[in-house]
This record gives C-alpha cells, sequence and structure tokens, in this order.
C-alpha cells in the first residue's frame, strides 16, 4: 500500500463487543467468578475454566444474548469475548455448563454477591419490591437432571415447556437484585407465595444486617389470585382490601415503583403500612402469640457455621452435610484469582453433639486441592441401628459401624433397617442394593439421555417397597412403587383424557405402605398427595419430603400436615429463636421433625424438632 492510498484491508471480522464487554466487565468488578469460587472449590482438573467462570459465562449469555447452552458456543463466536476474556471455543462446550451447575449452593452465593453488589453500588436495601413469576427455560422437555425445572402451565401454552418459579427481592432504586427464591415450575404461584415471603423476609433483612442497614420498608407485589388463597388472613397480617376491595383496575392502567398501586390485577402493598410485617424482628417466623408445640434444638456445624439435615431415626438421631472450617485450595480460577472451598462432609449428629462422618476421598492435608465431586458429600438416610447412607466424592456410600464404604457411582437416598439401600445414578437410573448385590431397577419406559429410561429412587420403607418416579413413554415423570422387582405406576391427580401430560413423583413411603409426593392435577397445579390402599388422595398445597408411620407427613417450606389440616412449622416453635424455617425434611414415628432454616446472618442450620 506504500505510495498507493489507504487501500482496503485483505479481509475483516465483525464482531459484537459492546454489550459483552460491559458485561463482562461488571462481573469481574463484583468478582462474581471469584465469589462462587470460594463457595463451591475448583473444577475437575481437565475442565476449561472454573465453576465460577461457567456461571458468570451463564450469567453473562442470559443478560446479552439469552440462548441455550448447546448454542453458547456459537454465539461467543460472534463476538470479541475470547480476545478479553482468554476464553475460547472449546471450552464452552454446554456439558461443561452442567458439570458447573452440579457443583453449586445458590443460597450462600446469592448471599455473597449481593453484599458486593451493595459494598459496590452503595445501594440502599432498606426499601424493596417482590415480584414472582414462571419462566421457560431451554431445558429439553425430557431432561430431568433439574428438578426446579418441571413441566408447568407455561404462558406460551406449551405443555412440553420446563418452568422455573421465581420469587424477587429488588431495590425500590433501580430495581437491583438481592436476593430471590425459585421453586418448581409445576407449582402453582398461589400455593408458594405465602411461605415465599418468610424466606425472601429472612434472606433480605440478613443482607441488609450484615452492612449495617435495617430493612424498614418492603413493597409486596402480588396478584389477586394470592389474595383470594388466603394470603390476608396470616398471622400477624391484617385483612388487605382497602375501601372494601382489591382495587380492580384494567390492564391497561400502571404506576410505576410507586406502592398501594394495582397494575392489572396487581396489588403493591407497603408492609411498613397496610400489610404490618415487623422490621424488628426480621428472621423469628413465630409470633408472640403463639404457644410452641415444639422445642427446638440447633444442631450447629463441624466448623464453617452451616448445616442442612435429611434424615432421622426412632432414636433421635440426625444425618445430613455440613462444612468444614478449613479453607482448602481450589484450582480452575479465572486469571489474577485464588480460589479456596470449605468441604462439605456427611455428619449424624445425637444428643445434641455433632459427628463428621468422614469421605471416600483422599485425607485433607492444607496442600489437598479440592476438584468436584472431590470434597462434598451429604448424608441421605438413617435406619434404626444407626447404619447411614449418602453421597461422597461422587460415590454413594453406607456408614456401618462407624465405617464408611462405597456402595458404587451414585447416590444412596433412602436405607430400611434390614440394610436394604436404595438411591440413583447421575443419569439417570433407580438402584437397589441388597445382601450386598447391586440392581438397577426397572422403569416404566426407554425414553430419555440413557439407555434403560429415566428413573430415580427416594425411599424404601422395612418391607422392601421403594418409591421414587420414572419418566413414561410420553417422557413425562409419574411417581412409581416398585415391589418384588416390579414397577407401578401410581398416576397423577388428573384425569389423562383432560390433562395428559400431568406429571407426579413419589418422595417418602411408610412401613404401612402409605406413600406421599407432589401429583399436578387437571389444571397442571401441583398438589401434595397421599397414596393408601391403591388411591391417591389430594392432600393440599404441600410439597411433602416425609412421612411416619402415623400419617404426618412434612415438607418444604417449612409445612407439617397432620389430620387434614396444614400447618407452618415456623408458628409452632418458640418465639424469638431468631430463625426462620424454610424445609422440612425428615420425621420419625415419635414426631420429632428434622428442619432447615435461617438466621439473621443468613447462615443456615439444621435443627430437630421435639413435641412437647
Amino acid at each position: 500500500m506504500r505510495g498507493g492510498g489507504l487501500g482496503l484491508p485483505a479481509r475483516t471480522q465483525h464482531k459484537d463487543f459492546g454489550a459483552v464487554a460491559a458485561a463482562w466487565g461488571m462481573l469481574e468488578d463484583l468478582g462474581v467468578a471469584a465469589i462462587i469460587d470460594q463457595v463451591t472449590g475448583a473444577r475437575r482438573s481437565d475442565a476449561g475454566a472454573s465453576t465460577g467462570t461457567y456461571l458468570a459465562l451463564a450469567a453473562l449469555g442470559r443478560l446479552v444474548a439469552p440462548c441455550s447452552k448447546l448454542a453458547f458456543a456459537d454465539w461467543w463466536a460472534t463476538t470479541a469475548a475470547g480476545r478479553f476474556t482468554g476464553i475460547s471455543g472449546p471450552a464452552l462446550d454446554h456439558r461443561r455448563f452442567w458439570d458447573a451447575m452440579h457443583a453449586v449452593g445458590l443460597e450462600e452465593i446469592s448471599r455473597r454477591i449481593a453484599l458486593a453488589i451493595v459494598d459496590a453500588s452503595g445501594v440502599d436495601c432498606s426499601s424493596v419490591a417482590l415480584d414472582m413469576t414462571n419462566f421457560a427455560t431451554f431445558i429439553d422437555t425430557g431432561n430431568q437432571r433439574a428438578p426446579i425445572a418441571q413441566r408447568g402451565k407455561a404462558k406460551q401454552k406449551r405443555a412440553g415447556l420446563r418452568l422455573a418459579g421465581l420469587g424477587l427481592v429488588v431495590t425500590r432504586d433501580g430495581g437491583i437484585p438481592l436476593t430471590w427464591h425459585a421453586y418448581p415450575g409445576d407449582k402453582p404461584d398461589v400455593t408458594q407465595f405465602p411461605a415465599m415471603i418468610d424466606v425472601l423476609a429472612a434472606r433480605h433483612a440478613a443482607i441488609c444486617a450484615a452492612r449495617g442497614q435495617q430493612p424498614a420498608q418492603m413493597t409486596v407485589v402480588f396478584d389477586a389470585g394470592q389474595i383470594l388463597a388466603g394470603l390476608n388472613r396470616r398471622d400477624g397480617w391484617p385483612v388487605l382490601p382497602v375501601g372494601g376491595q382489591a382495587w380492580p383496575r384494567p390492564g391497561t392502567w400502571r404506576v410505576t415503583m410507586k406502592p398501594h398501586v394495582i397494575a392489572g390485577t396487581v396489588v403493591s402493598l407497603a408492609l411498613s403500612g397496610l400489610i404490618a410485617v415487623p422490621a424488628a424482628v426480621p428472621a423469628a417466623a413465630a409470633t408472640a402469640t403463639t404457644t410452641a408445640a415444639y422445642t427446638m434444638t440447633d444442631l450447629g456445624s463441624v466448623g464453617y457455621g452451616v448445616s442442612l439435615g435429611f434424615a432421622i431415626n426412632g432414636g433421635g438421631e440426625v444425618v445430613g452435610r455440613s462444612y468444614l472450617a478449613q479453607a482448602q485450595p481450589a484450582t480452575g480460577c479465572p486469571p489474577r484469582h485464588v480460589c479456596v472451598t470449605h468441604p462439605a462432609v456427611p455428619f449424624s449428629s445425637t444428643a445434641g453433639t455433632m459427628t463428621n462422618l468422614g469421605t471416600l476421598g483422599a485425607t485433607l492435608t492444607k496442600n489437598t486441592v479440592c476438584s468436584y465431586p472431590d470434597c462434598f458429600g451429604e448424608a441421605l438416610a438413617i435406619n434404626r441401628t444407626g447404619d447411614i447412607a449418602g453421597l461422597s466424592d461422587g460415590q454413594a456410600f453406607l456408614v456401618h459401624n462407624g465405617k464408611m464404604s462405597s456402595l458404587g457411582p451414585g447416590r444412596a437416598t433412602g436405607i430400611n433397617d434390614a440394610g436394604q439401600i436404595v438411591g440413583s445414578t447421575s443419569c439417570c437410573h433407580a438402584f437397589v442394593i441388597s445382601g450386598g448385590v447391586r440392581t438397577t431397577l426397572p422403569d416404566l419406559s426407554n425414553y430419555g439421555c440413557c439407555p434403560g429410561g429415566i428413573s430415580g429412587a427416594s425411599g424404601i420403607n422395612n418391607n422392601g417397597q421403594i418409591v421414587g418416579g420414572s419418566d413414561n413413554a410420553q417422557g413425562y415423570g409419574h411417581a412409581v412403587l416398585w415391589q418384588n422387582g416390579t414397577i407401578t405406576d401410581l398416576g397423577t391427580l388428573a384425569d389423562p383424557q383432560i390433562a395428559p401430560f400431568a406429571q407426579s413423583t413419589a418422595t417418602a413411603i411408610n412401613n404401612l405402605g402409605q406413600i406421599t409426593g407432589t401429583a399436578q392435577t387437571n389444571s397442571y397445579a401441583s398438589r401434595g398427595f397421599l397414596y393408601s390402599n391403591g388411591t391417591m388422595t389430594d392432600i393440599g398445597s404441600i410439597s411433602p419430603e416425609a412421612i411416619n408411620d402415623h400419617g404426618v407427613i412434612v415438607g418444604y417450606g417449612a409445612l407439617i400436615y397432620s389430620g387434614g389440616i396444614i400447618q407452618n412449622l415456623n408458628n409452632l416453635i418458640p418465639a424469638g429463636s431468631g430463625f426462620t424455617l424454610d424445609d422440612a425434611t425428615a420425621i420419625n414415628n415419635n414426631g420429632q421433625i428434622v428442619a432447615n432454616g435461617y438466621n439473621a446472618q443468613g447462615q443456615e442450620h439444621a435443627f430437630l424438632l421435639t413435641p412437647g
């Protein structure tokens, strides 16, 4: 080109830059990838990037150009992001994203990112708004590996879409998200909304408290259906109607970010005004007028201050997951970051003493580098004699006489008094181990990601009856019972002629053969069920997790069902506990309940609730 003018380049590339660079810069400024890696630890040594990096990339993609993980690499190639991030196409295989998601404990990550946002922006978190809806995902309709994404009543009128429901707390100024709560997309918001407010209020209060701010005001946004569901009759909340009505307005009438407003059928009421939720006690859910029906024992932790309980036996021994205080180095960090993780370990708790059950992995030293699924374990079941089953370092395990042994790949989810163990592989088969022999259980079809179909076992009783779920020939999940090697489809709460795509899953079985779980109705609403003597009965708005031999059921949202009545356990515990229970996972025949709850610092603890 010398002496010949400017000329034209031999070739050019046109790459999107502005939006992706701005989004990536924001993620880096907040340290999102590093925060995630601190919680989850490093990726495997053969991974192209850390867990935090993959999830930061997923967030970036959703913000700039929403697409499936399968299409992510193709979109990435149209941008200049590879040049300033150093992340190339081969590292962006969609399966890498799925692997990263398996390592995530979202609640603690969300809390830390929210604190980073408050620190970086100086935003006032004391006045927030809550909204909720459901979203269609890109997840394949036959993929059951994401328990939140369930086929439900989609706004797109497509029964095959997998949906995720969302409750969200955002700042009034700028709409910056501070915390959230996701729930399966097959559950109607009417049934989820009341319990969700308690969870979100506690998490929001913890974030504000951690930065010295008082959560004085909250604006709750909800639709008329939730009013009709009885939200206005909750303990401590005055009746909602103003001027004798719920302010119906035409759908075109809109007011932005002002309390006491309805847009369409949406109501926005200030909690400090018409809905009186005491701001001075942000995390204590029990009201002062409630007579406590249970005493609470905080099971503590093995060091890091966090624990989750999952099962209990007749003697009151509780098992679950907790985190070690020591921080282990982790690889796979983004450039200029140092990653650490707090290993998750299975525990047992007896008479208020928590014991670390150890792991199937190598002994941890200060130089041990954690790489998922290493450094992750949890105990999920316990029988009368104290044998414990669960997951450690990617393998199912049994603890017998204090010694942990491997049961092979997968996760053990149930054990009976005879020592029979059930569980599931990562994809996607239910199994039973009896007399030392591991057998893959039959399923309803060969549909799905794996030869032999998709199925999972959740529990086993002392008669050897096993419950769980399996996809049917059409790819829709149904609750099932395995008995003597035969699988039985328990059906749903819907008429197949009216709701052919309705689904169900069984979560627990007692020694009388009573089965509980969730099932969809003719309207695709999700309801709790009790299956007994060949009949499935709708028991109301509860997501059951356990049932004892008296037919008492406990479940998500810290709810308890007994004698046809559903109650919130937060109203049955001593006032001023400083905790909000958000889940009840197990109950024994003495009525003792395993529950999990948040304190004002946002830490979750396992509790033993004892009647009386």
